[in-house]
Parts: C-alpha cells; structure tokens; sequence
C-alpha cells in the first residue's frame, strides 16, 4: 500500500490533513477514523488511487444554497495505523491526535472516556506560531 508513496507525498498528504481533515475516535471509541473534506474529489482521488481509504459524496445545505461535498475516508484499524504512521512524523496541527490514536490502536483496545474527550479537545489547534516553532 505505502511503497508508491515518497517521503515527499506523505508530507504533501500530512499538510492536507493538517488544514483539511480531522482525526477522530469513532463508535464510542471502538474504532479511528481518518477523513478529508473537499468541495473537489482531485486530491482525494488521488489518494484513491494509491489503494488509501473511500471517498463518499453528499450534499451539503450553505448559505447560498447546496453544494456537493467530497469526503474521503480510511476506518479500517490496519490502513488507519499505516497511514498515521506514515503522515505523524510530518503533522504539526494533528500531530498529538494521531499519536493519540496510533497509541489506542498499539494497544489494541478501546479507547477510554477520557481520551475520547482529549481527542475532542486536542481538535482546538495551538496557535499556527506556537505550533511551528
């Protein structure tokens, strides 16, 4: 799955899901899922084509009115740890989630109340200065 990938694209990938994409514990902490929204599937596709992950299409209500939305995917316990530990080392906003889920899925159990709740918090990013220095 990951040898198509350079060092470069998994940065590439890592800075999309910084600014895109959210990782998050799922069904009660049971599982980690990984996902990116785009108003344009390209990148996304992209990712397809390398064997990572599903991408899903909805309508979405704004303002001036509805728009479709692409939204990306990996749930599975095996891609999410391969991916995640292939983006961390290159994340800088996301970075303490998926060290968070990567230590869930090392562990192989659930995650707890409580880390359920710091995942929620970790999802309020540390200044952008604060985060590159």
């Amino acid at each position: 799955m990951c040898a198509v990938i350079t060092d470069i694209g998994w940065s590439y990938i890592a800075g999309f899901l910084d600014g895109e994409g959210s990782i998050t514990f799922a069904h009660r902490g049971k599982s980690v899922r990984v996902s990116v929204s785009q108003a344009y599937p390209e990148v996304l596709d992209w990712l397809v084509e390398r064997k990572l992950g599903h991408i899903f299409q909805d309508e979405v209500q704004y303002e001036s009115g509805y728009k479709t939305r692409f939204r990306w995917a990996i749930q599975s316990k095996q891609q999410v740890w391969r991916f995640l530990m292939h983006v961390e080392p290159h994340l800088i906003l996301k970075r303490s989630q998926a060290q968070l889920a990567l230590k869930v899925l090392a562990e192989e159990r659930h995650a707890t109340p409580e880390e359920i709740q710091l995942m929620k918090d970790l999802k309020r990013p540390p200044r952008i200065s604060r985060a590159l220095s």
